[in-house]
């Protein structure tokens, strides 16, 4: 900076007086401005991430590879899971790891650097990613699909036709009303802030969840979601999920199947928002959310 030592090589020489208010304006003015720049930074880095957190977690995961993995050795793998608390799609893994007994090494990715996934599979940057006894795998599907091989499940067809509309009906239902207002936004975008320090967190938070607010109605005119009609489309797919079940408890009967724990990661990934408690007081599906949460060991 150009300003700061001119003035104190003239002080030194004693060409010119400069009042002390003058010496002290340069280094003032660094500092004002690296302030500036570490808020702009931060407001940036908040939008970036809740870009991130929509290409990584809600729209780049909807398609689910066909192929199938037959069941192998019953034995319990040793699992890595790269994820974003609050992303659906990890989400359903949890689910099934909790309800199978696999135990998970969770790593929570920051949204905005993604430091954590680099080079750990290649150039993909998207959650969740796993690596199963070191193997890399990536994309929910095939991650539950590789652990239940370990474990001896296999998939139904019901699963995989189920399994199909989780990732390309359910999920889309969900940005739309978890992001539905002001303070809606507020609510899930805390989740992502948690992962910062304090300043940084705070900007994730307001500024993330103002720009997800905005991002989610583009979401919902490509889901052919209407607006103000985002619990209906949420509440349909519940709907027909109770549809499916009937009276049996779960869906593949007596207990849990893979079709039941990928509904049941997706919807309890907005635990704790005003979605989650209106989809529960408005849809058939309470008594049925509260036996998953107890198969799952988490009542």
């Amino acid at each position: 900076m150009p300003t700061a030592p001119l003035i104190s090589r003239e002080v030194a020489q004693g060409n010119v007086r400069v009042p002390q208010r003058a010496i002290l304006r340069a280094p003032m003015a660094r500092r004002t401005r690296s302030a500036m720049l570490s808020w702009t930074s931060a407001c940036f880095l908040a939008l970036f991430a809740a870009t991130a957190f929509v290409t990584g977690g809600w729209k780049l995961q909807a398609k689910r590879c066909p192929s199938r993995l037959a069941a192998g050795a019953s034995a319990s793998p040793a699992v890595k899971l790269y994820q974003f608390e609050s992303c659906p799609f990890c989400s359903k893994v949890r689910a099934y790891c909790d309800y199978n007994g696999v135990k998970l090494n969770k790593i929570e990715v920051n949204p905005v650097t993604k430091a954590q996934i680099d080079g750990v599979a290649g150039d993909y940057k998207k959650v969740p990613i796993a690596d199963i006894d070191g193997e890399i795998v990536t994309g929910s599907a095939d991650i539950i699909r590789k652990i239940g091989s370990a474990i001896g499940n296999s998939e139904s067809e019901a699963d995989a036709e189920w399994g199909q509309w989780v990732d390309s009906t359910l999920v889309k239902t969900l940005p739309p009303n978890i992001y539905r207002t002001p303070e809606e936004s507020l609510q899930i975008a805390g989740k992502v802030g948690d992962n910062f320090d304090f300043v940084s967190g705070t900007v994730a938070k307001y500024f993330g969840g103002a720009a997800m607010f905005f991002v989610a109605k583009s979401l919902a005119k490509k889901a052919g979601i209407s607006k103000g009609k985002e619990r209906e489309a949420l509440y349909d797919a519940c709907a027909k999920w109770e549809g499916a079940l009937g009276e049996k408890p779960y869906l593949s009967g007596d207990k849990p199947g893979m079709a039941d724990l990928e509904v049941f990661g997706v919807l309890s990934s907005v635990e704790g928002t005003d979605t989650h408690r209106d989809m529960l007081a408005n849809t058939g599906i309470s008594s049925w959310y509260g036996r998953m949460k107890k198969a799952c060991g988490r009542d």
